[in-house]
């Protein structure tokens, strides 16, 4: 049974993936007596707000989120998950967020390092923790089912959009309305999606994703052994608009298509709803190679083809 905790950290995990609130996700993890606050909060934020360029629904969810009944709940059933004993990698910038749960990480300086919310069926139940990228890669490394996910959180405030694009659900394409792309990306089995200012921007990050086949109606791109970072990967494109300034870098060891990116967007059509996954964000571009070129020396790099569910 989760506990308090490691429901932030479902919640959180959400956030990172450009999904929306996955309550079919989380409602493994949960009772239903339990989920009942989770849900209608979630049913509230869907139905008063449309998401702006990055949705900040579960970022709501995690700030509201009421611990306290989940502890009159679980009682003494609550058994912790420590996260295990391993070297730090290095860190990336993490915003300091306030939360009612008692477990949560101290956060002392507004930073931390980055924590990988691991999955493996074959090795343990349930989820484990570990800030450790290399053993987030060995416990997922050949395990069906498995995955490992670099939990990122950003408290940036966004404009709302004035384009969507949706690159995996119903219908691909460019909505200027709210209502059409949800309607495209409900009830689907993947749904990726994102907000742009304009919709001149929202058509050039389409066309690039469809050329490197990041989205349900292009060819996927060719798998290759050892992929390696790539210039073409930092230089601007319509999909890292804005990034120059971030100083985040991300790590995909196994994905659509390893490498170093620069946005978190980019990121999401290489990892988000594929088993197995394995990717981190870093402060500079010298950390993203190494840790690329560390995996890769590990045996931990591959490219996962993404099939989507019909």
């Amino acid at each position: 049974m989760a506990t308090p905790s490691q429901i932030v950290d479902l919640l959180r995990l959400q956030r990172a993936h450009l999904l929306g609130v996955d309550l079919e996700h989380l409602m493994e993890h949960l009772t239903d007596h339990q989920f009942e606050e989770v849900v209608l909060a979630a049913q509230r934020i869907a139905r008063d707000s449309p998401p702006p360029e990055y949705p900040d629904e579960i970022d709501e969810l995690i700030s509201n989120f009421n611990v306290s009944l989940l502890d009159e709940n679980l009682g003494d059933s609550r058994v912790a998950t420590p996260p295990p004993s391993s070297p730090k990698p290095p860190t990336t910038p993490v915003a300091a967020r306030t939360s009612r749960s008692t477990s949560a990480t101290p956060q002392t300086s507004g930073r931390r390092g980055p924590e990988y919310v691991v999955s493996s069926p074959s090795n343990f139940v349930g989820t484990r923790h570990t800030v450790n990228w290399l053993e987030a890669g060995a416990l997922t490394q050949g395990v069906r089912g498995s995955s490992a996910r670099c939990v990122k959180n950003s408290s940036r405030k966004k404009k709302p959009a004035g384009a969507y694009v949706v690159f995996y659900g119903g219908e691909v394409g460019v909505f200027r309305e709210w209502a059409d792309t949800k309607a495209s990306t409900t009830g689907h089995g993947l749904a990726i999606f994102s907000g742009f200012p304009t919709v001149q921007a929202a058509t050039a990050a389409l066309e690039y994703a469809r050329a490197k086949g990041w989205t349900a109606d292009s060819e996927p791109p060719p798998a290759t052994s050892s992929p390696l970072p790539s210039p073409d990967n930092y230089a601007d494109n319509p999909l890292n608009i804005g990034a120059a300034g971030s100083n985040i870098w991300y790590t995909i060891a196994r994905g659509v298509t390893p490498g170093v990116y620069r946005s978190f967007l980019e990121c999401g059509l290489n990892v988000s709803g594929i088993p197995g996954s394995l990717h981190c964000a870093f402060e500079s571009r010298e950390e993203a190679e190494a840790a690329l070129t560390e995996a890769r020396r590990a045996g931990f790099v591959r490219t996962i083809p993404r099939v989507v569910p019909l």
